[in-house]
């Protein structure tokens, strides 16, 4: 009976020195051999003794390895997760200002085709609202992971509809602005 007794406390040594305990505050707190002494009332030199025979210090370090491993790939899985949801809202806040800018475009085009209701935006508007067109094309594309510089002053605009089309209307509206002001002076 005393065998059994000594077999299962030297198998809580052995786990507890290898795999160390956690606190109430949730850390992991990994006792030395003398700790482990007083807390079952063992000498210190049967436990060295044994720690030495089946390798606990190796077994320690791959234990201590394989947690870190594992802390890390919860880490990288809770950050794809946040960057996920970031990159989704960023998306879906492009597409919204880029709904916003057709819709004040529309009700800039009714103005200039006579409708009183209808506001008409200043050059300064619809220079604004073209810079945030393409504010919400690079933080789209930037979301879809896609490359967001516009080179050599081309704009690629076959992946989003209503970009392309705001674009189309500020310079048709640009273009309007230019003959009328060139007519009155």
């Amino acid at each position: 009976m005393a065998q059994r007794v000594k077999a299962a406390v030297k198998q809580a040594i052995k786990e507890e020195y290898i795999q160390g305990s956690v606190d109430d505050e949730g850390v992991r707190q990994q006792p030395s051999m003398r700790d482990l002494s007083r807390k079952y009332d063992v000498a210190v030199n049967s436990i060295s003794r044994w720690a030495k025979h089946e390798d606990w210090v190796r077994e320690r370090q791959q234990f201590q390895n394989s947690l870190n491993k594992k802390v890390k790939a919860k880490r990288i899985e809770k950050m794809v997760s946040k960057a996920t949801k970031f990159d989704e809202n960023c998306l879906t806040n492009a597409q919204e200002m880029l709904k916003d800018i057709t819709r004040r475009l529309r009700e800039h085009e009714k103005a200039l085709n006579g409708d009183k209701d209808a506001k008409e935006l200043s050059v300064y508007h619809l220079r604004e609202l073209s810079q945030v067109a393409l504010n919400s094309q690079k933080l789209g594309r930037l979301a879809l992971g896609e490359a967001s510089e516009i080179h050599k002053g081309t704009i690629d605009v076959d992946g989003d509809e209503h970009f392309r089309r705001s674009v189309e209307r500020l310079l048709a509206l640009q273009n309007g602005r230019a003959e009328t002001f060139s007519e009155v002076h």
